[in-house]
């Protein structure tokens, strides 16, 4: 074989490893998925999958089935459904409190904020402060923090050194929801600070 042939052969294999590496490097730096679990000094939060909750306009449902949802139907957009854990990895007590963002749909019509219905209850389905009357509260119907205007407040606790709980967060379409043609949808990302 022609010594010329033979590195024109083994440059071009090169020059495509190269790319490969390139193209690979890109898809995991833009694309790679958000961490799931993160510290806030000595506060250790942790989400089961993801942060982030979305519905969409398929389902309107009652307070009544929407308190006892489990998770089943989140794929399809029925419901959000998020399972988190806050431990306390410190020496001393950390009051914390949660919150959530509402995020872009992009190309989608937003849901309507009144028509959001959303429940926090701890690990054992019980409803928290807030969210234990009669009604459940629409994501208008939260308060928007004062340093974080685009969010709004969900609960706040305290953890003493060592404690650690674990808390599920539902969302929901309001059976006051007439269905529409068009698809529309509502997403919020579900965080948690020190305070």
């Amino acid at each position: 074989m022609n010594p010329t042939y033979k590195k024109q052969v083994f440059i071009a294999f090169f020059i495509v490893f190269l790319l490969f590496v390139i193209v690979g490097s890109f898809f995991l730096f833009f694309f790679e998925k958000k961490d799931s679990s993160y510290h806030l000094d000595d506060l250790y939060v942790s989400f089961e999958t993801s942060d982030i909750l979305s519905i969409k306009n398929t389902l309107p449902i009652s307070d009544t089935v929407g308190r006892n949802l489990d998770g089943t139907g989140t794929e399809d957009g029925v419901q959000g459904y998020v399972s988190f854990s806050v431990k306390n990895k410190g020496k001393n007590d950390i009051p914390f409190e949660i919150f959530i963002t509402k995020q872009d749909v992009d190309n989608y019509t937003e849901i309507k904020e009144s028509y959001v219905k959303l429940l926090l209850t701890d690990e054992n389905n019980q409803p928290l402060k807030g969210f234990d009357g009669n009604s459940v509260p629409t994501f208008a119907d939260l308060s928007f923090l004062n340093d974080k205007p685009s969010s709004k407040y969900i609960y706040s606790a305290s953890l003493k050194a060592g404690e650690s709980k674990k808390y599920i967060l539902k969302i929901w379409l309001s059976d006051l929801y007439a269905i529409s043609l068009n698809e529309e949808r509502f997403s919020v990302d579900v965080d948690v600070r020190v305070k």
